[in-house]
């Protein structure tokens, strides 16, 4: 039987806001703090009371282990303090929509978002860039785009998206928080560097290429080609960050080296700033 890895892919993937979410609140919950990694109770107790796993079962020591190894590379803290949108592509999609592009708009409204075609998705992308209305976008990025917009779990699963929606509409976002998320988010569609976010340094080691449940087409450009006929049926390009973006939460804010740019690298600007460099750490 295939065991569980709870690894930051798996936290990063669209499908597992609802869990990540889940875990932060508990950690808050219990004020917990970085020791808690090497309590093997605590850990339990985290897994099935926190984030509802292993209620009936007990986990294998390999499963329990992995999650504690991501906890570390997470750390406590950074889980309590960061922003879930800089962690999970589903939340990043969900504050994309819901409060930068469309903000107070329908729940029904919010669905058919999340069901959209790639025409559609073209849209979507189009004022995300801030491009003209009739700005032609080629079919690779309309593809792409759909892959990042169109999201099965929030039209599906609908006490939990109702529970992410909360989370997301009560975020205190100011105007630099709102940038973070239109780049992370045309980062995440077109796959190649943003000038809002930096390439972090190559001494950085990219974590994790282990299963995260999808698998990801590369997409990268955008700009002036007619685009193809679209197909609901078509792949999700970019169905979860977790298969393309090796997550890097450093303990401090890192320093480029060789690039030119004297600001720091924070959380938000690594996570999506390298999705071609898959490694693994275990």
């Amino acid at each position: 039987m295939p065991i569980t890895r709870l690894t930051p892919k798996y936290f990063a993937a669209k499908p597992n806001g609802i869990h990540l979410l889940n875990l932060v609140s508990y950690l808050d919950e219990i004020d917990a703090n970085d020791s808690v990694v090497y309590k093997h109770k605590t850990l339990l107790k985290i897994l099935r009371k926190g984030m509802k796993k292993f209620v009936k079962s007990h986990p294998e020591l390999r499963e329990v282990d992995i999650f504690k190894q991501t906890l570390v590379k997470f750390t406590i803290n950074g889980l309590r303090s960061t922003p879930l949108y800089e962690i999970n592509m589903g939340i990043l999609v969900m504050c994309a929509i819901e409060r930068l592009l469309y903000p107070n708009e329908s729940c029904e409204f919010y669905t058919n978002v999340y069901k959209c075609s790639q025409n559609s998705a073209a849209r979507y992308y189009r004022i995300l860039c801030d491009l003209p209305e009739n700005a032609i976008v080629d079919s690779v990025t309309a593809k792409s785009a759909r892959s990042f917009f169109k999201t099965d779990t929030f039209t599906h699963e609908r006490a939990n998206v109702e529970i992410l929606r909360t989370y997301v509409s009560t975020l205190e976002l100011d105007e630099e928080a709102m940038r973070s998320i239109r780049s992370l988010s045309i980062h995440a569609i077109q796959g190649d560097a943003v000038d809002e976010i930096p390439l972090p340094p190559k001494n950085i080691l990219p974590m994790e290429s282990d299963d995260a449940s999808t698998s990801t087409e590369g997409a990268s450009g955008s700009n002036v080609i007619e685009p193809g006929n679209s197909t609901d049926d078509s792949q999700q390009v970019l169905n979860a960050v977790a298969a393309a973006v090796p997550l890097i939460i450093p303990l401090a804010p890192v320093y480029s080296e060789n690039h030119g740019f004297t600001r720091k690298y924070f959380l938000g600007q690594v996570i999506l700033a390298c999705l071609h460099e898959n490694s693994g750490i275990f």
